[in-house]
């Protein structure tokens, strides 16, 4: 019963913790940012300012229940100054907008980092010392949150990725798909407890390691964030599933081997920080030079107007048209341009008829009766030909 009542406290603490507000705010203020982005760019929004907070939780939250298992079965435990530490620094990325460092190759490596600085030189003050044996689970919890990210990515729907524009070297304007995405996991972990509510038996944790706490504990349910930050251009959408995911996972897979040796052999947990940092470095920047070498996929055509973004219960939706199509005809009427496709849709208010060119070049035709309060394109955002667009909001 005590174990119920510990765990009904360590589920209260969630909602004392500090970065957890932060993380909402930060949340909301990616929202807003991006909504402003989307009305400077496109005189409209694509999704409502709280999309990003919808998605803080879920399904973030079943992958926390994976982690968190591991974490209590094995006895993983972490120090409340190792917390604090990393609250300071998951605040600071957060609030200047760096998801895409949130995630946890980057954040717990800098932790590693500075326990063995501390460790090896003692040049870290005592409310930065972080022991031997919190390192060595930050490196387990490193690896489990890698897991996790592989998961979300996979899972991540590139449908609400956020459209931008931008001139390229010729002048003329390109379409860009980003995702920018922070998911918050509650994590349940062992730390610190005077009283020593908690005690260890012949039964709990599983294995006698290093990591398993020498002092009393109890239990504390912390938001641990992941983010995620990739653009394109060279390809319709981000290739999160088939691309981005696969190169995680074996980096995870890296990962999780040396943070399992560094239970037996300590000093693998600081090249488990190298590898994760590096290795999520390089994979985000070979994505990135790789996509722009590609030609810009969203461009002025002389074969119709590519779709680069669609507005949620528009019309658009209804005849499933799909963001990355290429729309070639409106009312039997050739489309090169939005002036050309605003007034072929006007040959025929009452009934629309289109010719769509899907990703693999297949033509089909999508028809539908259009309405008084119907949106006035039909909810489909093409890539301007030629007007002046502030593009000075950043991604």
């Amino acid at each position: 019963m005590e174990y119920v009542i510990e765990g009904l406290f360590g589920i209260g603490g969630f909602f004392l913790q500090p970065l957890l507000y932060v993380l909402i705010l930060a949340a909301a203020i990616q929202g807003w940012w991006r909504v402003q982005r989307e009305r400077r760019m496109f005189n409209t929004r694509i999704q409502d300012a709280i999309h990003e907070l919808l998605h803080l939780l879920w399904p973030s939250s079943l992958a926390a229940l994976v982690v968190s298992a591991v974490v209590l079965l094995f006895g993983v435990g972490v120090e409340t100054n190792a917390l604090w530490l990393f609250s300071l620094l998951v605040g600071i990325v957060a609030l200047c907008g760096g998801s895409g460092f949130l995630s946890a190759a980057y954040t717990f490596s800098v932790l590693i980092f500075l326990g063995w600085t501390g460790q090896v030189s003692g040049l870290v003050p005592d409310w930065m010392f972080i022991s031997p044996a919190t390192t060595l689970s930050l490196a387990l919890l490193m690896a489990l949150l890698l897991w996790a990210e592989w998961w979300l990515i996979r899972r991540k729907q590139t449908a609400s990725a956020s459209p931008t524009i931008h001139r390229s070297k010729r002048g003329k304007w390109k379409g860009r798909q980003s995702v920018k995405r922070v998911w918050l996991l509650p994590v349940m972990l062992l730390v610190p407890s005077g009283e020593g509510v908690l005690a260890f038996g012949d039964y709990w944790p599983l294995l006698s390691l290093p990591i398993v706490p020498d002092f009393p504990v109890h239990f504390l349910l912390f938001p641990l964030p992941i983010g995620l930050h990739t653009s394109v251009e060279g390809v319709a959408k981000p290739q999160l599933k088939d691309g981005l995911s696969q190169k995680v996972a074996w980096l995870a897979l890296f990962v999780s081997a040396l943070a399992i040796g560094a239970l037996y052999f300590p000093l693998l947990s600081l090249l488990a920080a190298i590898i994760a940092i590096g290795g999520r470095l390089t994979i985000t920047m070979v994505s990135r030079n790789n996509d722009r070498r590609k030609s810009p996929y969203y461009t002025i055509s002389n074969e119709g107007l590519r779709v680069l973004a669609i507005l949620p219960g528009t019309p658009a939706e209804d005849m499933e048209i799909l963001v990355g199509e290429l729309i070639q005809r409106v009312n039997d009427q050739s489309v090169t341009s939005e002036n050309e496709f605003y007034d072929a849709l006007h040959i025929n208010r009452a009934y629309t008829k289109m010719q769509v060119s899907d990703q693999r070049g297949e033509p089909r035709f999508v028809q539908r009766a259009f309405f008084e309060n119907d949106h006035y394109s039909l909810g489909l955002l093409f890539v301007p030909a030629d007007k002046e667009v502030p593009t000075d909001i950043d991604e």
